[in-house]
């Protein structure tokens, strides 16, 4: 029997893959589970339609992700924290803003745009002043880029 798989199953296929499996095997445990459904002509084309859509989103995610990529290489984001004198830094900086002061610049021309769960920034918090490398990650998988940025942190007397 042809289904349509509706989720991943394992050691089967992945959501939106049309298999042949046996007919009990998907009366009794994969349409009671709402893993798949009979695999009709009129649901064959959906799914096709639908995983080319995908696929055509993905691409136009890549190119933008280069693009960005390339706009964001060796970019610098200044930050001010408070200090007291002899006493060093009151605060940190912390991975989400600097995530958001990326996702400002990538967002102000609004010619591209991404989303926080495209961009990642494997740091600690930040607590000294100064220049740092960080290694931001533009979007997710096998396309993936990284892009090299200097955060500065400058001090602000409380």
């Amino acid at each position: 029997m042809k289904v349509l798989l509706t989720e991943n199953v394992k050691n089967i296929g992945k959501k939106g893959d049309v298999i042949n499996v046996s007919d009990g095997y998907a009366r009794n445990f994969l349409f009671p589970k709402k893993l798949a459904q009979p695999a009709t002509s009129g649901i064959i084309a959906q799914a096709q339609e639908k995983k080319a859509k995908e696929e055509a989103s993905a691409q136009e995610k890549k190119s933008t992700v280069e693009i960005i990529t390339k706009k964001l290489q060796g970019q610098t984001f200044p930050f001010t924290v408070k200090t007291k004198e002899g006493e060093g830094v009151f605060s940190s900086i912390h991975e989400k803003e600097i995530v958001a002061a990326v996702l400002a610049f990538i967002n102000k021309d609004h010619k591209h745009s991404l989303g926080e769960e495209d961009v990642s920034i494997e740091t600690k918090p930040i607590k000294e002043l100064g220049e740092h490398t960080l290694h931001v990650k533009l979007g997710k998988g096998d396309w993936a880029k990284n892009a090299q940025v200097t955060v500065v942190i400058s001090g602000e007397k409380a």
